[in-house]
């Protein structure tokens, strides 16, 4: 009985890393904040608002947050560059006051789908009359990082702060283990990327590794890490770009890592 029960154990403990070793994945947002101040318009200090993000050639991707109900119509900017779309947008009645604002990204379009990598801008607008009132934009880069950008102060628009949250999840708990279970190769983000993906993998001990980036034919384009590292989580980008700097043709890619006498592959979509 007592062998029956330790085999037990052993069988749940070996379905348990199974499935922690299958259940890995990369996620990514941004989390902003603003303080809005009043421009002294004659329903102040009621407010309305919105924040949305357009990509680098200034075409709508989605709004994340809007304060206006049925005053909604007085938001001139965020109407003619959405059409009034607030697909997965947080939505919310006029303020009685001004105050700081949040809003999260996930780099998602009202498709729900995830968007190439690139420069995009986001948005801000708000007005407490009947009237255009201030508005204000910044571009930033999506990559995958732990960072904070802190945009320039602006006479409506103050302590903004967009932070960078990239969150590796691994295996039931849904937390990256402290001692990985294995060396992985995990899935890049993004995945179609153009022209950057970052690329996580984790290794259960210290290890001489290699990774590299193979074309269809199984030629390298490029070298990424050669060389020891220790145990835990790394993380790498590549730029879209070859040994010699020209940037990689459209198609689909293969990212190898060699680790000890371990060897995983992933394949990779470039879209131009």
């Amino acid at each position: 009985m007592k062998n029956a029960l330790s085999m037990i154990t052993i069988l749940f403990l070996v379905m348990i890393s199974s499935v922690a070793a299958q259940s890995i994945d990369t996620t990514m947002t941004i989390d902003f904040q603003v303080t809005t101040t009043s421009p002294g318009g004659n329903f102040s200090p009621k407010n309305i608002g919105a924040i949305w993000v357009e990509d680098a050639s200034g075409s709508f991707v989605k709004t994340l947050k809007l304060w206006a109900d049925r005053r909604k119509q007085y938001l001139y900017t965020w109407n003619s560059r959405s059409g009034g779309n607030t697909v997965d947008g947080i939505t919310g009645a006029t303020h009685s006051s001004h105050g700081t604002r949040t809003a999260s990204w996930d780099f998602t379009n009202t498709s729900g789908d995830t968007v190439l990598a690139g420069m995009y801008t986001l948005r801000l607008e708000m007005t407490d009359q009947h009237a255009q009132g201030p508005v204000y934009s910044f571009t930033f880069p999506y990559r995958g990082a732990t960072e904070t950008i802190t945009p320039p102060e602006q006479s409506r628009f103050h302590n903004m702060q967009l932070t960078y949250d990239l969150n590796i999840i691994v295996g039931i708990k849904g937390v990256w283990p402290e001692q990985p279970m294995q060396h992985a190769l995990l899935k890049n983000y993004p995945n179609p990327f153009n022209p950057a993906t970052l690329i996580n993998y984790m290794l259960q001990e210290p290890a001489e590794l290699q990774l590299a980036i193979y074309n269809l034919r199984g030629e390298s384009v490029k070298f990424l890490v050669r060389g020891f590292q220790p145990a835990g989580m790394h993380q790498v980008w590549w730029d879209g770009r070859d040994e010699n700097g020209i940037l990689a043709s459209a198609g689909v890619y293969l990212c190898r890592l060699e680790a000890g006498d371990m060897s995983q592959t992933i394949k990779m979509v470039n879209l131009k």
